[in-house]
């Protein structure tokens, strides 16, 4: 056997100066079993989006009081005798109502006091940017669209029939729901300006039978209203994020106007400038957002005070 077939059997050719190839370090973590979902993931869903299992405890869920509640983990009720929660049926791929039951497998009297407890019953709500759905008739003119994400990674969806489905990976136009708050609860408005509907009535409300949704109506009655509840830690942390960004902003929007207007001011001298007495509401949405500047300029040039925006 010749040298070169030594070589060619033994390792591979190194040269002087090649980097040593390192050894992996051996992992300490134990291997999952077959089917187990990796850490950070679950049903499809990222760490971000990862469904905690649902407290057993109707403190943890509140319901919403706006928009900005309509961002993760949410459960949606129906007031009904006895209550009925929304379920995402993986079989069927649709969205029925079904007994809503405690830990006890006792039904809830009331929405109030109702939670969930099963992921089934737990949706991911996203808020869809630049939707603002003003030109619709029942929606007000801040209103934004929502999607709904089941436990198993599909997206609620309507089509033009009516027909509610459960099997959509995507986020399309049939994906997209407008929430309407109103006193009495919440209505999801669909893109074909028909609203979800429960198909209950006198014989089937006391019924055990799942009633699988659907989006035919065009008017918001008893059966196209929903109590909607989030998660109260979430909403907590969002509202300290909130006034955390609020006071790193400056805070003071009334004083950051007034030294906006001195700086830029075209008019007038000896320090005179327009008297700014209120902060418009168009500013702390523009400071939620990251717009400030742009609103600012927007109020000098209205005020005819700037003299670069005549």
């Amino acid at each position: 056997m010749s040298e070169y077939d030594t070589l060619r059997k033994g390792n591979k050719l190194s040269f002087k100066g090649d980097a040593k190839k390192r050894k992996k370090a051996k992992s300490s973590k134990r291997k999952q079993p077959k089917g187990t979902p990796a850490q950070g993931e679950f049903h499809g869903h990222s760490s971000e989006e990862r469904i905690a299992p649902p407290a057993s405890t109707h403190s943890t869920w509140v319901p919403v009081e706006s928009l900005a509640d309509f961002e993760g983990p949410t459960s949606i009720f129906f007031n009904s005798e006895p209550v009925r929660c929304l379920v995402a049926v993986d079989d069927s791929e649709t969205l029925q109502a079904q007994w809503a039951l405690d830990d006890a497998d006792q039904p809830f009297d009331a929405t109030k006091s109702a939670y969930p407890t099963s992921l089934q019953q737990v949706f991911i709500v996203r808020l869809i940017p630049n939707t603002d759905s003003g030109i619709r008739s029942h929606a007000s003119s801040t209103s934004k669209s929502v999607s709904i994400k089941t436990s198993n990674g599909h997206y609620v969806s309507c089509a033009r029939d009516g027909t509610v489905v459960t099997d959509s990976m995507a986020v399309g136009p049939q994906e997209m729901w407008t929430p309407i708050l109103r006193p009495d609860g919440v209505s999801f408005q669909s893109i074909y300006d028909s609203f979800l509907t429960l198909p209950i009535d006198t014989q089937t409300e006391g019924s055990r039978k799942s009633l699988t949704l659907c989006c035919t109506d065009d008017g918001i009655g008893f059966r196209q209203v929903f109590d909607v509840k989030c998660q109260s830690q979430l909403r907590d942390k969002r509202k300290l994020e909130d006034d955390a960004q609020d006071a790193s902003l400056g805070g003071d929007l009334e004083k950051l106007e007034r030294d906006q207007i001195r700086k830029y001011q075209g008019w007038g001298g000896g320090g005179r400038s327009h008297p700014v007495t209120t902060v418009d509401p168009e500013l702390k949405r523009a400071r939620k957002t990251g717009h400030v500047a742009g609103a600012l300029l927007s109020r000098r040039e209205k005020l005819k005070s700037d003299k670069y925006c005549k």
